[in-house]
């Protein structure tokens, strides 16, 4: 069992997704964003031995998991975390889409 839990925080603050780490917090513009940079940091802590998980605030301000390591797919080193997580459908020129960014925003009540 792991020792430490490494938990990474992602909620709307004044028009953009921050993640919020034990450290300091990094601002991003949109939602998916926030998820991979979230999902990227959580991987590398999970490596190094940390039960490690991204939470994604509700509107009701409870967080909800949105990611956890060693359960949750994480792309190859042939891969992006966005290769992993976009939907293949979305039209051309469009940034990726967390493919599991509608279920979240469903459950976060956003």
């Amino acid at each position: 069992m792991k020792d430490f839990r490494a938990d990474y925080f992602v909620a709307p603050r004044a028009g953009k997704w921050k993640l919020i780490l034990e450290y300091g917090e990094r601002s991003y513009e949109a939602l998916g964003e926030a998820i991979e940079a979230a999902v990227e940091t959580a991987h590398a802590a999970g490596k190094s031995g940390c039960s490690a998980r991204v939470l994604l605030q509700a509107t009701d301000g409870t967080w909800r998991p949105a990611w956890t390591y060693g359960l949750e797919p994480y792309p190859n080193e042939q891969e992006s975390v966005s290769s992993v997580f976009s939907e293949p459908s979305a039209p051309h020129g469009q940034p990726p889409v967390v493919r599991t960014l509608s279920v979240l925003v469903r459950l976060a009540g956003l």
